[in-house]
């Protein structure tokens, strides 16, 4: 298991003497803790990720490294974002987009598009978070118009993986707004099911099988919204069809968290946490 060798190497790498070799390690030990949180109930591993990217901090320092130091903290910030999710508790996405703000005086446009838009990319899933634990349609607002600006960097470089990542952002932000705001709600939904059915298209191309199925998920779910608000009994019932699938898909997979994340979704609404799944930036 990756996290076990990461813990192995920590117990014979010193931070005084060996600091770059021990941030290494927590940074890795953080991503891969991360990424079996994912697939599990319980919060107990995101707790000891968030422990471990702050950790890694202690060496990664802005002054230090800036580049390593705004990955880092980028990659913190995502799991917070996930622990709110999870838990409920909005303090955790208030410490992760203050963190996000952070980096991106570091991850600027001009010197890099790339990491920016990944950055920015990262706020707007804070703030959709926020928007659907709040209620509050500005976040959501935010979180959409952070989309459009990281978009136009993901077209242009062709990234079609973060393309996904962002139509599945804009689905579920917009199928939020639909709730939230009853008004023009048929529109948004369409719209939302468009974006839904790109972040599925796109992910397919990328090879990303379960953010695949997570984005087939959120489809069935803004289809559901739909049914219900046109009291179409037919499509809400094909809708459950098809979110059981997914969600049975993702248990295949071992992703239980990302299954349950759907069905909670369906129980609670569109405009209730949990979200999705976090992306998370690659890197040691």
């Amino acid at each position: 298991m990756a996290t076990a060798s990461f813990e192995e190497a920590l117990f014979h790498w010193d931070r005084t003497r060996l600091p770059d070799l021990w941030a290494r390690a927590q940074m890795n030990l953080a991503n891969s803790t991360v990424a079996l949180a994912l697939r599990e109930a319980g919060n107990d591993r995101l707790d000891r990720a968030i422990a471990a990217y702050r950790e890694t901090l202690r060496v990664r320092t802005r002054e230090a490294g800036p580049g390593e130091w705004a990955r880092t903290q980028m990659n913190l910030a995502g799991a917070l974002r996930h622990l709110a999710e999870a838990t409920g508790e909005v303090a955790h996405l208030e410490t992760a987009l203050s963190i996000l703000d952070e980096a991106l005086c570091v991850r600027t446009r001009a010197a890099d598009p790339h990491e920016w838009a990944i950055t920015v990319l990262n706020r707007a899933m804070a703030n959709r978070a926020f928007g659907a634990l709040t209620g509050k349609t500005a976040r959501t607002e935010a979180a959409l118009a952070d989309l459009d600006r990281a978009e136009a960097v993901f077209e242009a470089a062709e990234a079609t993986y973060y393309l996904g990542c962002a139509a599945l952002e804009r689905g579920q932000g917009l199928s939020a707004l639909a709730s939230l705001v009853p008004d023009h709600a048929e529109a948004r939904l369409t719209e939302a099911m468009a974006a839904l059915g790109r972040a599925v298209t796109r992910f397919g191309s990328a090879g990303s099988r379960v953010d695949m199925l997570v984005a087939q998920g959120h489809l069935a779910l803004a289809r559901l919204q739909q049914g219900g608000i046109a009291g179409d009994r037919a499509q809400e019932d094909a809708a459950r069809r098809d979110l059981a699938t997914a969600s049975a898909a993702l248990v295949e997979t071992g992703h239980h968290r990302g299954a349950m994340m759907l069905e909670a979704r369906a129980r609670t609404g569109p405009g209730a946490a949990p979200g999705s799944l976090p992306l998370r930036d690659a890197g040691t």
